[in-house]
């Protein structure tokens, strides 16, 4: 009888990609069961899950180029494995969070974090590169229960890492666009974000009914809201150049402007030309009522090669280097 393989790490998490985009589209995703080897079942799951291996494991007594094996650093919580096959078990996203914390870089730690806890999935097949509508994997309110499940020291550098992605993460992202924009936001500067305050993702402010003639909906959802200093962000993706969706648009902006709030509309240039970028986050650094200060070149320099491994240069056909 095989040890049941349990699936760790970064190749949890696009399990677990791999599975919220097949329950989308109405399939179940089957994994052979593990009558062969340990290595020989790795290498299976990896060409069904469309994964390259070695996959991240935990516990096997096997050595193998298909896998990479793991310690157990804060335990397992049994609350945090799910079944997936036959002997084969997969950590929750949430613990897959913890895992990779300290070891696959901040910005990385960030997006996966943002995916999982949003409405979005990344999809290279898609015409998007990602879906969206989807139900969230998990919660910022589950990885910080998950982290109180694991025996660890307060000063572990995983630690740390993932309590400073709990300080600007947000649930509720449903693109990788928006995702991007409030890690670059949000995040530390000593990381090369702008440390500033946190938005909520995709708030529903209802419109009393005068309002609500401005637009065809009763409501009105900014892809970044501030609501205590009266600010709103969107981002003007590809698909508000539709002329239908150019039409809601302009409804939808009159409603967010005719509440009260300053709304700010940026753009994909915005975001691949440095100067153009540099001035959009000083916008928001007066909005949010931030100390306006010249940062050190250090700073700016982090700043910058966050910003280029984001959203990459106005001569980039894709949206940043950087695949999540």
């Amino acid at each position: 009888m095989h040890a049941p393989l349990i699936l760790s790490h970064e190749t949890a998490l696009l399990y677990h990609r791999a599975a919220r985009l097949a329950q989308a589209r109405g399939r179940e995703l089957r994994l052979g069961d593990a009558r062969a080897s340990a290595p020989a079942h790795a290498r299976t799951i990896a060409r069904q899950l469309g994964l390259v291996t070695p996959l991240d494991v935990i516990g096997t007594s096997s050595r193998s180029k298909s896998l990479s094996v793991h310690a157990a650093r804060g335990g397992i919580p049994s609350s945090q494995l799910a079944p997936i096959a036959a002997d084969v078990l997969a950590c929750s996203p949430q613990l897959a969070l913890c895992q990779i914390a300290g070891s696959c870089g901040s910005t990385a730690l960030g997006l996966y974090a943002f995916e999982a806890t949003g409405t979005f999935a990344i999809d290279k097949s898609a015409q998007a590169g990602f879906e969206n509508d989807l139900a969230p994997l998990t919660s910022t309110s589950e990885i910080l229960e998950c982290l109180g499940q694991l025996e660890h020291g307060a000063d572990s550098r995983w630690v740390r890492e993932l309590r400073r992605l709990l300080g600007y993460l947000t649930d509720g992202a449903t693109s990788p666009a928006e995702a991007k924009l409030a890690l670059a936001i949000g995040s530390p500067r000593s990381m090369g974000g702008q440390g500033l305050p946190r938005p909520e993702l995709n708030i529903d402010i209802p419109l009393g009914h005068k309002l609500a003639m401005l637009t065809d909906k009763q409501s009105v959802r900014p892809d970044l809201l501030w609501h205590e200093w009266g600010l709103a962000l969107d981002y003007l993706g590809q698909i508000h150049a539709d002329p239908r969706r150019m039409e809601q648009d302009v409804g939808r902006d009159n409603a967010i402007s005719a509440l009260g709030l300053h709304h700010i509309r940026v753009t994909k240039l915005q975001l691949q030309r440095p100067d153009l970028y540099r001035g959009l986050m000083d916008e928001l650094r007066m909005r949010l009522g931030a100390r306006q200060h010249m940062p050190t070149p250090k700073v700016m320099a982090k700043q910058e090669s966050l910003r280029h491994l984001l959203f990459g240069t106005a001569r980039d056909d894709g949206f940043g280097p950087i695949i999540f």
